[in-house]
């Protein structure tokens, strides 16, 4: 499912970027099996790479399960993570 959805909505190069990066961690490619957290991700205003940045999938989690503070509005702000 993760795959396909990232075919659909990343260029090839851009593809290539994120599958490597969201490979090197587990927790958050466990994390992106969850539909629900699927969902939101593809309705986000980030697009492309900042999208698919394991930081802002880690706060998308946050924010869905209700867990919002400072630091997370703080960590959102931050530049591009690739």
């Amino acid at each position: 499912m993760i795959i396909n959805t990232l075919k659909q909505q990343l260029s090839e190069e851009e593809f290539q970027v994120v599958i490597r990066s969201l490979r090197q961690d587990p927790i958050i490619w466990s994390a992106l099996q969850d539909e629900q957290l699927l969902h939101r991700i593809k309705s986000q205003k980030f697009k492309g790479l900042d999208q698919w940045a394991p930081a802002n999938i880690a706060l998308t989690h946050i924010k869905l399960e209700g867990k919002t503070d400072l630091l997370t509005r703080f960590i959102s702000k931050k530049g591009r993570p690739f």
